[in-house]
This record gives structure tokens, C-alpha cells and sequence, in this order.
């Protein structure tokens, strides 16, 4: 999705700092799944390949997973704050769970679970690997 979107270069720049939730490619087969016969904006019966050729919507996806200027680890997010993605008017949370933290979109009310966290390239920027997409409000 980041290279079909041409973002990739944002997300390689050396100098951001921001927080990135990388989804596993198993969330993105689901979400695939789940999206095989509705249809789309256009009237098409949607499709996996319909879907990757949506630009403007596969921006937002990736853009909903990162938390600009602001590059810290997963303990360090408060539960229940509102963190403002690159996406206008969407936001992310921690959510607690019987002890466990995980992550919900403003967009969806599945919760996401943390796969690794922490993880630094170096750079500015702090990436986590979660198990679902992190939806924006469609």
C-alpha cells in the first residue's frame, strides 16, 4: 500500500519524527477479504484490485497510521488520550484491556494488538507492528 501510494519517500525521510503503526501484511489480506462483493463509490462490485487502484484512499489508510511529532514508546502513550493522525480529523488511542494495551482508529471499533513494539530505524521516527488496519472514518 505505501509504495502503491507513492509515500514511501515520506516514510523514509531520515529527519521525521513521528509514530508509525505498521499493520502485518495478514491485516491487509483481511480487510481484502472483507471488502469482496460490496460495492464501491463507482457502482463496481468491489474487489482487491479495485481497491489498490483507489489512491486517495489507500493515502488515508497509511496516513491513519502515523502520529506525527510525536515519536515515544508504546508505554509512554496515555490511555485513552486522542493522538491526531496525518489523516484531518482522525485520531488514534491506547486502550487497556485487562492489562493489555492495544490500538483503535477513530474509524473503527475493532481494537488492534501491539505484535512489536519499539522498534527504532535509526532514525527519529518509532515503529510498532500491529494485527489489524487502522481504518479511517469512511
Amino acid at each position: 500500500a505505501v509504495d502503491a501510494t507513492g509515500l514511501n519517500s515520506v516514510l523514509d525521510d531520515s529527519r521525521l519524527m513521528a509514530t508509525v503503526f505498521l499493520p502485518t501484511d495478514d491485516a491487509f489480506i483481511d480487510v481484502l477479504e472483507s471488502i469482496k462483493g460490496q460495492t464501491s463509490s463507482l457502482g463496481d462490485s468491489m474487489t482487491p484490485e479495485l481497491l489498490l487502484t483507489d489512491l486517495m484512499f489507500l493515502h488515508s489508510i497509511v496516513k491513519n497510521h502515523v502520529v506525527p511529532y510525536f515519536n515515544d514508546n508504546i508505554e509512554n502513550f496515555e490511555a485513552g488520550e486522542c493522538y491526531e493522525t496525518m489523516v484531518s480529523g482522525e485520531c488514534i488511542k491506547i486502550v487497556d484491556e485487562n492489562g493489555t494495551r492495544h490500538l483503535q482508529s477513530s474509524g473503527a471499533a475493532s481494537l488492534a494488538s501491539f505484535i512489536t513494539t519499539n522498534a527504532n530505524s535509526g532514525c527519529p521516527t518509532i515503529f510498532h507492528w500491529i494485527d489489524k488496519l487502522l481504518l479511517p472514518t469512511l
